[in-house]
């Protein structure tokens, strides 16, 4: 069973709210800052009363030693410069309390940015979390790249296995490797046939070139009557070509590997069955073509049967082209035209009479 992981992150609102608190500190350290220069502005105005306070009294005290002020003036002069030098006092301390202030509002904002520093460490660890869960999960967790069915299954519920004791147990035959692994999913509507050439075969196999299968033993249950190559034309199941071709042969075999990619529409075949293949290596569309039995090989020469006129048939040695699945090319020895025959030519001689016959007739 696959559990999707999930962790739980710090919610948006309580972020914002954080936020909030930090503008609010910041506010109060700006209003503290305010207070303070506020605070220095009443300390220099209270030191400018104290000095004129002063001067009063320096001035008083003289205009009533010399007799001219009388000695009340000088008493409230007095108390003009001790009223200054309180409000100095005062002042100072006020600049003191507003320094205060504004120590203690930044170390709230420090405090706070250490708490969002922390809970952004935390929201770190904990996608660090997540992803190792994700990966943990991808690891626990078995998926095809493409969409398809369960060929084989080689595990059942509650067992374990690992990529390496799966690849050590790899090799020996096709069923050999199949064994050892979990399970194998297939694509039915893309087919590979893999297939072993002779090296005189493979050198003319090229990417692209048109295939046809068929079942090998669909082709052991034809009729005897049967040549191969209608066998093989009668019981193709599967249309494709070549997409790959391997350039080197096998050391052990000697031959040469082909790939033959099946058309998507394909669903004749089945996965692991064997099949015969044939491969159009080449073609000519020009040259004229009998059917593969009419073509007879006395003495490893090839003719062929021209039936002339009057039922009169006539032995001419042709020269071969391509062999192809059902007719063979005839480059030179008959003609576009020529009637030839197909059945019973071995028992024919050059000038023989046959009967023609058409349809089923013999």
């Amino acid at each position: 069973m696959c559990v999707k992981p999930k962790l739980l992150f710090p919610k948006h609102s309580n972020s914002k709210r954080r936020r909030t608190q930090t503008l609010q500190v910041q506010a109060q350290v700006a209003q503290a800052r305010t207070q303070v220069q506020e605070a220095q502005a009443r300390l220099r105005n209270a030191q400018s009363g104290r000095k004129l306070a002063a001067t009063n009294v320096d001035r008083y005290s003289y205009l009533v030693n010399e007799g001219a002020a009388p000695q009340i003036e000088l008493d409230q002069r007095r108390n003009t410069l001790t009223e200054a030098e309180t409000q100095i006092q005062t002042a100072r301390a006020g600049i003191e309390s507003a320094q205060q202030q504004v120590l203690s509002a930044q170390a709230q904002v420090s405090a706070a940015r250490k708490q969002a520093q922390a809970k952004q460490s935390s929201i770190k660890t904990a996608r660090a979390r997540l992803w190792q869960t994700k990966v943990a999960l991808e690891k626990a967790s078995i998926v095809a790249p493409f969409d398809g069915i369960v060929a084989y299954l080689n595990i059942s519920e509650g067992e374990y296995f690992t990529p390496q004791s799966v690849s050590s147990q790899l090799g020996g035959d096709y069923q050999g490797i199949l064994e050892p692994i979990p399970m194998v999913i297939i694509d039915p509507s893309r087919y590979e046939v893999q297939v072993e050439l002779s090296e005189s075969t493979g050198e003319g196999v090229r990417s692209g070139q048109e295939a046809l299968v068929a079942s090998k033993s669909a082709l052991a249950t034809a009729s005897p009557q049967t040549s191969g190559s209608e066998a093989l034309t009668a019981n193709a199941r599967a249309k494709g070509e070549v997409f790959a071709v391997n350039p080197a042969i096998s050391p052990g075999g000697r031959a040469i590997e082909a790939k033959i990619r099946l058309n998507p529409t394909t669903n004749a075949v089945r996965h692991g069955e064997q099949v015969l293949t044939w491969i159009a290596i080449a073609e000519n569309s020009d040259d004229v073509v009998v059917p593969l039995n009419a073509v007879v090989r006395r003495d490893r020469v090839p003719y062929v049967f021209v039936v002339a006129q009057k039922g009169v048939v006539e032995q001419r040695q042709v020269e071969l082209g391509i062999t192809g699945i059902a007719e063979q090319e005839i480059k030179e020895g008959v003609a576009a035209g020529d009637l030839v025959v197909t059945e019973g030519q071995n028992r024919l001689v050059n000038g023989a009479s046959v009967q023609v016959v058409e349809g089923n007739q013999k």
